[in-house]
């Protein structure tokens, strides 16, 4: 397996990992009501576009170098 190809499904996974835990972060506010609940949430979904942008560009970066 190639740094590359682990790299890529490392944001991947990373990805996933932060819709998981922004859904989870949700229905916890919404039993408990509680400020944290709702902060770790917002916080979890710019993780997760932020990993998405961050493997957007990875994967043009590599494309443009011709590595992939």
């Amino acid at each position: 397996m190639s740094l590359k190809f682990f790299h890529i499904l490392f944001v991947i996974a990373s990805t996933l990992l932060m819709a998981m835990f922004a859904m989870w972060s949700w229905r916890e506010y919404r039993q408990t009501h509680a400020a944290e609940d709702l902060a770790l949430g917002i916080i979890a979904i710019v993780a997760g576009l932020a990993l998405l942008v961050y493997g957007r560009w990875f994967l043009q970066k590599i494309k443009n170098a011709r590595l992939a």
